[in-house]
């Protein structure tokens, strides 16, 4: 009886081959974009849970209840005096990050820069389910290292990698002359789901004694606690044990929160950027809905094209049953070919996600790229949905032709169906709402993206890079000399390059004291403004103090001394000062007087994800920052920064050189990544939904041609016919719109939502939409439609 079925369903697939290709590729691009989406967002809904104790570790965070900012870094003592005095903590471990540090096999080499430095504690592995495969960790051996597999294939050449001594040193440390590290133990590569990403694990005790200050904030601390643990108790008892062991640090300045590991990945928007992976939740979100509306698109395509050919075939069909053929018969060759076809597109799908897994998780996760890896949970995941999705599609099929042939008897099975009940067409509206509403979608991505990447800040971000310099000594001022002497710097500062970061600071003046608002202060010399070009709208520039180079002598005169500042334009509105020139402010507290003699206009210091603040530009003693900033002439980049590399690699030969410009791309990661993963799915959705309406239009054109040969002979054109087809597919894409244009509208006016700086959504880009999917539409139509109109009437009605 298969045999019998085979042999029809290959008749009907040379009968229509257009027919069966759009099948199969239609269904593979759907089941390739599921298969590559659906294995990233699990692999981040299930960060950090193969971990056996994984809900009873915690991390420790920090907040400074005056800033309001939060910290994941937290001081490296609060581990060990936790689990000594407060109860409830059965184990910790310490992570110390570090981006600075290179390493190299022996002395002869060059320092190679690791990416990720992790330094840990010996139970780092007892918290963390990272199995040891071969050695053991020795904590009578001083400095000793973990490696992966990955390290030692590109390190070692796949050599046992146990007793081997690498040298490790701080490359932005002119006094870190390195230590030898001895590789202990070989681990697995870390599972993908992991926040935790590294190839080399240090012992901490490799790296500075400075840690063991209280104040200084250099690791992220987890605990292990029972399961009876009281987690507000521990989170109060935390900042008490710091005061008491550290007076300096009052427990009522400060609080802590103990944030699970599983809610680290999707949970830490309110820390500041650290080296633990992270995620956004509603990214992850989004993905999978346009995932499940592309394979729901597709698989419209295929109802759309499987219900014309069962319109074709009714006739068939109803012959077999005068012959004796039952309801089942025909229901299993209808089964078989939709299981035919799926296992195809199956077949064709790995292929194709297993080629552009690189480029996609490129732009999914390019801080984190892995290999193209299906757990049995995965692929078992992702063939339920593929066969309850077809499952489904068969069900709806086979109820399709069921009831023409079973209502009515076969006579009226193999009349035309009436056009309000034909289901093709409704597909149709589907297919073309879903591509428009997307198309929509990537549009206004596109061009918020183009409006913050063009916007102007109120500083100058083109030619500027800026570099780490070492010096101790603070003496900037010649240093700034020997860069001018370069003929194409125009200007140099030693500041915070932009945008920033910082903190905001009480402010007051000195006048009102008790009138307390909060401002941004960012740190930059007499020539910050000059190399940023911020406009300066009265006042002058800061002036460049000779301040001596003894910092004792400094803080001597530190007291009586009255800094200048410069305002922005937002901090002069809160003050609602009418003169700020020589005005008097006080920083923090009457103690840290300010002299403001500028003000400038507000220029855009943070991320466009929020409007600037009230800010004050100023100058500090101890040197500010080891940054200089350098504004360079248009085409003179590798000039210029050959040229800095040299003077640093001179006066530092045994530190690494760093320099960086203003970063788009890094800035707005995420962002970039949600626009071109909407305007990929909006091509994937045209590529699906263009070749059901092209199969629709072969159908409707090969079905009409004794309608079309009997208006020919009656007189009309061409024209007039392609405009009768034609007419049909305008009033879709304009019910289509309808529908999906206000869901579009929706969504994206949500996703501006997180912008303080975002477009205008007008009225001529519903107008833009709508035509551009009715010249798509007809661009796919238009070629069936002309060659059906374009028959000659007399050769179709002699075989009709």
């Amino acid at each position: 009886m298969f045999k019998q079925y085979f042999k029809i369903i290959l008749r009907n697939w040379k009968r229509n081959k257009v027919y069966t290709v759009i099948n199969i590729v239609g269904l593979a691009i759907a089941f390739t974009a599921t298969l590559l989406i659906s294995n990233h967002v699990i692999t981040e809904w299930t960060m950090d849970k193969f971990h056996s104790n994984a809900g009873s570790i915690y991390r420790v965070t920090e907040q400074d209840l005056e800033s309001k900012e939060w910290e994941s870094l937290t001081a490296y003592l609060i581990g060990p005096y936790a689990k000594q005095e407060i109860p409830g903590i059965v184990n910790y471990t310490r992570v110390v990050p570090f981006n600075s540090y290179g390493i190299r096999n022996n002395e002869e080499e060059e320092y190679i820069p690791i990416p990720k430095s992790l330094f840990i504690d010996e139970n780092f592995f007892q918290i963390f389910d990272f199995p040891i495969i071969q050695g053991e960790i020795d904590s009578t051996v001083l400095n000793w290292g973990v490696v992966t597999r990955r390290y030692v294939q590109q390190h070692f050449c796949n050599q046992n990698p146990i007793g081997k001594t690498v040298f490790i040193k701080d490359l932005n440390s002119e006094n870190d002359h390195g230590c030898a590290v001895r590789i202990v133990a070989l681990i697995e590569n870390l599972p993908a789901n992991s926040s935790i990403q590294s190839d080399i694990f240090i012992d901490s005790r490799a790296i500075s004694i400075d840690m063991l200050y209280w104040g200084f904030l250099s690791s992220y601390n987890y605990l292990q606690l029972t399961s009876t643990a009281d987690i507000p108790v521990i989170e109060r008892m935390i900042p008490e044990m710091i005061e008491k062991n550290n007076s300096y640090l009052k427990a009522d300045e400060h609080r802590c929160q103990l944030q699970p590991l599983t809610d680290i990945y999707f949970h830490s928007n309110h820390l500041p950027s650290d080296s633990i992976l992270r995620g956004q939740i509603s990214l992850s979100l989004l993905l999978y809905g346009i995932t499940l509306l592309v394979l729901f698109l597709a698989l419209g395509n295929y109802m759309m094209i499987k219900t014309a050919q069962i319109n074709k075939d009714i006739t068939r069909m109803a012959i077999q049953k005068c012959f004796g053929a039952d309801n089942r018969t025909i229901r299993h060759q209808l089964s078989l070919e939709i299981g035919i076809h799926t296992l195809c597109a199956l077949l064709l799908s790995l292929i194709l996600a297993y080629v552009l897994h690189p480029y996609i998780i490129e732009i999914l996760s390019p801080e984190h790229p892995y290999a193209f890896h299906l757990s049995f949970q995965k692929l078992a995941g992702f063939l339920l949905l593929v066969f309850s999705t077809m499952f489904l599609t068969g069900l709806v099929l086979h109820l399709y032709p069921h009831r023409r042939l079973n209502r009515n008897g076969l006579k009226q099975a193999i009349q035309p169906v009436p056009r309000y009940k034909d289901i093709k067409k409704i597909l149709t509206v589907v297919q073309i709402t879903i591509f428009s509403a997307l198309l929509f979608c990537a549009i206004v991505v596109s061009r918020q993206m183009n409006y913050m990447e063009h916007m102007d800040l109120g500083f100058n971000q083109e030619n500027i890079l800026y570099f780490y310099w070492p010096d101790k000594e603070f003496r900037y001022e010649t240093l700034k000399q020997e860069l001018l002497h370069h003929p194409a710097i125009l200007n140099a500062s030693n500041g915070i390059p932009l945008p920033c970061y910082e903190d905001a600071d009480p402010v007051s003046l000195a006048s009102q004291p008790e009138k307390t608002i909060k401002a941004r202060i960012i740190l930059g010399d007499a020539d910050y403004i000059d190399t940023y070009q911020i406009h300066l709208r009265e006042g002058r520039s800061l002036i460049k103090h000779n301040y001596p180079s003894d910092p004792k002598e400094f803080a001597r005169l530190r007291p009586n001394y009255i800094r200048e500042a410069i305002i922005n334009q937002s901090l002069v509105k809160a003050l609602q000062l009418d003169h700020p020139l020589e005005t008097i402010l006080n920083l923090w507290d009457r103690e840290y007087p300010l002299k403001i003699v500028g003000v400038v206009d507000d220029f855009q210091y943070f991320p466009l994800y929020k409007y600037s603040e009230p800010a004050i530009l100023m100058y500090e003693y101890p040197q500010i920052s080891s940054t200089m900033i350098v504004h360079y002439q248009t085409g003179e980049y590798q000039n210029v920064y050959r040229y800095i590399r040299e003077m640093f690699q001179e006066k530092f030969p045994n530190t690494a050189f760093k320099c960086e410009e203003y970063n788009f791309t890094e800035l707005y990661g995420k962002d970039i990544a949600v626009v071109k993963l909407i305007i990929l799915f909006a091509l994937t959705a045209i590529l699906i939904g263009g070749m059901g309406i092209f199969a629709f239009s072969i159908f409707m054109a090969e079905s009409k041609t004794r309608e079309v040969a009997l208006r020919k002979v009656n007189g009309a054109t061409e024209w007039q016919i392609m405009q009768l087809f034609n007419r049909q597919f305008l009033a879709r894409v304009l019910l289509a719109c309808f529908i999906g244009l206000p869901v579009a509208y929706y969504a994206s006016r949500e996703w501006l939502k997180g912008y303080a700086y975002k477009i205008e959504i007008h009225a001529g880009l519903f107008i833009f939409v709508f035509l551009t999917s009715i010249l798509v539409v007809l661009a796919i139509t238009i070629w069936q439609t002309r060659k059906a109109a374009r028959q000659n009437p007399i050769d179709t009605l002699k075989t009709e």
